[in-house]
């Protein structure tokens, strides 16, 4: 089997299950029902599912849509909504998606007479004085029937993070028009896929919703222990390692049957053992413990990540972290407002609107009049990583373990970090050489809005002493990470370590700003700090008030392909 771009051999091994959710993909696009949706928690499975589906459905005319890779202007959008679908149709997903989001790349590459007319249409309107950007999106979600039509076939369509669509609307409802266009066709069938589960019911279960009972909405759950168990005898299989029943359902109970809690924890164990540690029960639980813990753990960090995105925008940030400090010391029945109310000492009515924004960010949820973490894995991250709580049992534990076990791990880790930091920073300069004034989303930078990039000349690393003390220590060497001179000149600083950054860095960087323009007569126009593990909320605050730009590993990721994407099209 030829498996496209997205999927490899290794990971169609590991997947497990998702019985149930694949019949209902089988009966959605063979035209039975309604067009289908599925909310689940973030990195439950969703996108996984998808992949599978079309990685093993080879016969079937399918396309993956993930609306994070895509541009989501009412300019731009149109065009690679085409271009994914043309890459899926002709191309079978394989090779680069990114190639077909240029037009006039994916006229060349095609050469058939509907995707030349559509894509011409597209690009006719934008040109004019005042583009028509309803019909432009009339034509690119109209195109995956006319290109059935056109073929005699049908398609079915998995439309990833789909809580973005809504983002398209600007002087017309872009949910209204895709269900006017949904409804008239048959050749065209749609799975959306989502992970902000408030929003995606909104959409799909809220009788005011345009898209209300177009799509069946189903939920993702967590592995079932039986489940959880296939998994990782298949993961430790690879590796011929065999695992007892009471390690199976320690690391069932810790996860609580989540895939990628199940995969990480497994990768920890792996590493664990090649250290000399024995597989048993115990080293399950230091496992699980060295995870949520070390800030170099993917629990730890996706943990963070869910916190930070949920919470980092609101207003009432403190307010609702105390809420959530409050419920993780609690048991996993959680509190009623009342009680809530009780221990921060606010109204009831006012605790109430905060409480709602906390079920709208997907981190609580309520069930009968009681308030609890929708993930209990989150809620055990804070009790540890920012109440302090220790796990039971981790200081009998961790006597039980060779003293010098973390010891070399943090070694191993911190030697690492150096390296690729290093390596890091000469990257980012070279990415940062392709900007030429594209428009990315501010949120990638730690702000609202969009954010115009500089038409750079140069970015090079910088090094020079300050010898007469002016605003460093006399003779301190003054580095540089990435200085950029275009068309705006930017002082980049990159902490490429296993630790968020803090307050410090952000000093550091405006003290080298004040450094350059003094002794170089050169004047700085943005300071933006890039940190691989994200940033204190100190930090954030300091930053909001200098106005610094500030991007963790994964917005370096998108802002990468974002440059690459906009690089492609220039070419």
């Amino acid at each position: 089997m030829t498996l496209p771009g997205i999927y490899s051999k290794s990971r169609l091994k590991l997947f497990t299950n998702r019985k149930k959710s694949i019949k209902q993909i089988d009966m959605c696009f063979r035209g039975g029902g309604k067009h289908l949706s599925f909310k689940g928690l973030r990195k439950i499975g969703k996108s996984e599912l998808a992949k599978y589906y079309i990685a093993t459905h080879p016969k079937q005319r399918l396309a993956y849509i993930d609306l994070e890779n895509l541009n989501l202007t009412v300019e731009l959008f149109p065009q690679e909504y085409v271009g994914t679908i043309c890459f899926w149709y002709f191309n079978k997903g394989m090779g680069f998606v990114e190639e077909f989001h240029d037009p006039f790349n994916v006229i060349n590459k095609i050469n058939d007479p509907l995707v030349t007319s559509t894509m011409t249409s597209i690009l006719q309107e934008l040109e004019k004085k005042s583009p028509n950007y309803k019909l432009m999106m009339e034509y690119a979600l109209n195109f995956p029937e006319q290109l059935s039509s056109r073929y005699d076939t049908t398609i079915g369509i998995f439309i990833d993070e789909f809580q973005l669509f809504p983002e398209l609307s600007g002087k017309f409802d872009i949910t209204r028009l895709l269900r006017s266009i949904v409804q008239n066709q048959h050749r065209t069938r749609y799975v959306a896929l989502g992970s902000w589960m408030t929003k995606i019911d909104e959409l799909f279960a809220d009788a005011a919703s345009p898209l209300f009972l177009h799509f069946t909405l189903e939920s993702l759950p967590n592995f079932s222990r039986d489940d959880s168990f296939e998994f990782l005898l298949k993961y430790f299989n690879r590796f011929e390692i065999t695992l007892t029943k009471e390690m199976l359902d320690k690391m069932y109970e810790l996860c609580h049957g989540h895939p990628m809690y199940l995969n990480s924890l497994a990768d920890r164990l792996l590493l664990l053992n090649s250290t000399g540690m024995d597989m048993n029960k115990k080293s399950v639980k230091m496992a699980f413990f060295t995870e949520i813990t070390s800030k170099n753990g993917m629990i730890n960090r996706h943990c963070n990540y869910t916190l930070n995105v949920s919470l980092v925008k609101s207003k009432s940030h403190a307010t609702l972290r105390t809420i959530l400090h409050i419920l993780a010391k609690e048991n996993d029945s959680g509190l009623t407002l009342s009680r809530i109310s009780e221990k921060i000492k606010r109204k009831p009515n006012i605790v109430l609107k905060q409480l709602n924004r906390l079920l709208a960010t997907d981190l609580l949820i309520k069930t009968h009049r009681n308030y609890c973490f929708t993930d209990p894995v989150i809620k055990q991250y804070m009790e540890i990583a920012e109440l302090g709580i220790d796990l039971p049992l981790s200081d009998s534990l961790l006597s039980q373990v060779k003293p010098d076990l973390f010891e070399e791990l943090e070694e191993k880790y911190l030697k690492a970090s150096i390296e690729l930091g290093t390596a890091k920073e000469s990257e980012i300069r070279e990415m940062i050489s392709g900007f030429n004034g594209q428009v990315v989303g501010g949120h990638l930078f730690g702000k609202d809005g969009t954010i115009l990039l500089p038409r750079v000349d140069e970015a090079e690393n910088f090094v020079d002493i300050d010898s007469n003390g002016v605003i460093f220590d006399e003779n301190f060497v003054v580095e540089i990470d990435a200085l950029v001179k275009g068309s705006e000149n930017w002082l980049v600083e990159v902490k490429w370590k296993n630790k968020q950054s803090r307050p410090s860095d952000i000093d550091l960087l405006i003290r080298k700003k004040q450094f350059i323009e003094r002794a170089r007569n050169l004047n700085i126009d943005v300071l933006w700090l890039i940190s691989k593990n994200g940033f204190t909320e100190k930090t954030i605050d300091v930053a909001e008030v200098n106005n610094i730009l500030l991007t963790d590993a994964d917005d370096l990721h998108s802002i990468k392909k974002a440059v690459f994407k906009h690089k492609r099209k220039g070419m």
